[in-house]
């Protein structure tokens, strides 16, 4: 949190993957997770070693610290969904390798848990493979975890084809809805990382074939990107940050890159530029408008520059008027986010009009060469929370973070941003 220091990153492309899956667990009561059998390797090959034709699929599960006393990995039939057998492990048993066996007592995956135990939370990484043996049929079936609580707490699991209890297949436990909620991963979820989503810009555009591409009864201008990942974060934090320009960009052909990989629809006719989408177009966006706010204030910090981005976001039909976990705060405005910092700066100046200490703690005190009519402070949503005449303010009572002080005289309204430590 030094200042001059931020870092923004992509929220992520996964809003249109229902990857997501959570909810209460109750003391007593089991708990089941159903997976189809879905090889990840042909999704992410980059997550797989190199062995040929090997299957692996799992859940990511983080739950309320010391929650799941045991967890029950087991198989149903594809066919007709009848239970065939299970394992069960204690919470505290990092497994290796246990075998899973059907009712010919036929090896039909191979199980491994991972753990990590925080005071706030545990982690659980549940991985079945067939370990690169062709003869091992781990697609045959469906998959559940089983999860058995010593006590209440909150569960959450990300996973590539999790079955919610909103589809009609049978299992023997409850079940949860899965959805697209906390879909932002790492590092965007951290909590003083500026976390930026994509909403769509450009949806037609002309291909180095002479292709015409018009997107717009799919993607309409101004809306969320349907692959933008959504919030919040697993604690409670509204997420992304904001929203910037993410579908279609078209930006500069890298002289690096082999133009024969690169899908000639996608290329621009000049064959210098290329078509992308994604939220790592948006964070980039975003980068640029916080170093032109390095330029102008060098020595805020992380915090503020969040408060600053938030403030001056911009608000429309799609975002809402509220806060939310798929625009964020609302969309990039890079000249509202630099007047805060530019142009209201030089009225002050140019007016002889000063708001000192700032950063403040207690007190503020307001000096003017005009008549003061009125002193508002506003929060970073606008709301009023302090008014009055009085050139000394009292800002003891403020949460730390950013604010905005309106100055009104007899001729003019100047706005000015406070940070209260």
């Amino acid at each position: 949190n030094k200042p001059g220091r931020a870092i923004v990153a992509a929220a992520g492309n996964e809003g249109e993957l229902d990857i997501h899956t959570g909810g209460q667990l109750l003391s007593g009561q089991r708990y089941e997770l159903l997976l189809y059998p879905v090889n990840i390797c042909d999704y992410e090959p980059s997550f797989c070693p190199d062995i040929p034709n090997i299957f692996l699929f799992g859940a990511d599960i983080y739950t309320d610290s010391q929650v799941i006393d045991s967890i029950y990995v087991g198989i149903y039939s594809i066919e007709n969904n009848e239970f065939i057998d299970e394992k069960g492990f204690s919470s505290n048993d990092v497994v290796n390798d246990a075998q899973i066996f059907d009712k010919n007592n036929q090896l039909v995956g191979v199980v491994s848990i991972s753990y990590e135990k925080t005071e706030n939370y545990d982690n659980f990484l549940v991985l079945v493979s067939n370990q690169g043996v062709e003869d091992i049929p781990l697609t045959d079936y469906l998959w559940g975890i089983v999860f058995v609580p010593k006590k209440n707490g909150a569960f959450d699991s990300w996973s590539l084809m999790p079955i919610g209890s909103q589809h009609p297949t049978k299992s023997r436990y409850q079940r949860f809805p899965n959805d697209n909620a906390m879909t932002i991963g790492s590092p965007a979820v951290g909590k003083k990382i500026i976390s930026v989503g994509s909403y769509n810009t450009k949806n037609q555009y002309q291909d180095i074939l002479g292709g015409f591409h018009d997107d717009s009864k799919f993607f309409p201008l101004g809306d969320i990107s349907v692959f933008s990942s959504r919030g919040p974060s697993r604690d409670g934090r509204i997420l992304p940050i904001l929203t910037a320009p993410g579908l279609y960009v078209v930006s500069a052909f890298s002289s690096s890159t082999d133009p024969n990989e690169v899908d000639s629809t996608m290329l621009d006719p000049s064959g210098i530029y290329v078509v992308s989408a994604g939220t790592s177009m948006s964070s980039p966006c975003v980068a640029g408008a916080v170093a032109l706010l390095f330029e102008q204030t060098p020595n805020l910090t992380s915090d503020e520059v969040i408060e600053l981005l938030k403030f001056s976001a911009h608000r429309d039909k799609f975002t809402s008027s509220e806060p939310n976990n798929t625009f964020g705060w609302g969309k990039l405005d890079v000249v509202r986010l630099l007047q805060l910092v530019t142009d209201v700066k030089e009225q002050i100046n140019s007016k002889r009009i000063s708001v000192y200490p700032n950063p403040a703690t207690d007190k503020v005190f307001v000096t003017s060469d005009e008549e003061i009519n009125e002193i508002q402070i506003f929060d970073v949503f606008g709301n009023l929370l302090l008014s009055g005449n009085s050139r000394i303010i009292q800002v003891a009572g403020l949460n730390s973070g950013a604010y905005f002080v309106k100055i009104r005289t007899k001729n003019n309204d100047y706005l000015t941003p406070l940070i209260k430590y």
